[in-house]
């Protein structure tokens, strides 16, 4: 019996550990487009804000799920038609307005699914419980690094004293002594 224990006991601490996937990984931004408006609860919880992302969109665009789920709403709010997708970790996505609608509540979507289509704003809302989330830290952002370029070099850029003591101000004294081995290459 105790063997028996010891071999489940030593089956379960050695068993792989399974790890959740990043949300990264699990969501999406909903269409290719530039967000013209990010998220911002700077004013508090119930100031002036964007509890949300507003995307530059043309009419018409193709709207996607950002993320597996259930459509648990699909239809019109005050005159303007929204989806709500509850995704598997407890989050709620809220797509609209809405052109077209191409979903139904109930109905499970993957994510990139079409959804519908866009009017002519878009806004996409994430929340957790009551308090909305900023949709993009969901999203895989590529990172952008700045890249030095070579800058041209111009020919006789030291004519006379004038322009030498010109670049001499905004770049240093060594200015101008190309003779004595400072300043800038000829």
């Amino acid at each position: 019996m105790l063997a028996t224990l010891l071999v489940l006991l030593f089956a379960l601490v050695s068993a792989p550990q399974i790890q959740p996937e990043p949300a990264a990984n699990r969501f999406s931004p909903p269409l290719d487009r530039p967000v013209e408006r990010p998220f911002d609860v700077s004013n508090g919880p119930y100031g002036r804000g964007n509890r949300g992302l507003d995307y530059a969109v043309r009419p018409g665009d193709v709207a996607a799920a950002i993320g597996d789920g259930t459509v648990v709403f699909a239809g019109s709010v005050a005159g303007r038609q929204w989806v709500t997708v509850l995704h598997p970790d407890g989050l709620r996505s809220s797509s609209g307005p809405m052109a077209t609608i191409d979903v139904s509540a109930g109905d499970r979507v993957v994510r990139g699914q079409r959804i519908g289509t866009t009017g002519s704003t878009f806004h996409l809302g994430v929340r957790r419980g009551s308090t909305y989330i900023d949709p993009a830290t969901l999203f895989r952002v590529k990172r952008r690094h700045a890249r030095l370029v070579p800058v041209p070099r111009r020919p006789n850029v030291l004519r006379g004293n004038r322009e030498t003591a010109h670049l001499a101000t905004h770049f240093g004294a060594g200015v101008g002594a190309g003779a004595t081995g400072g300043g800038l290459p000829q």
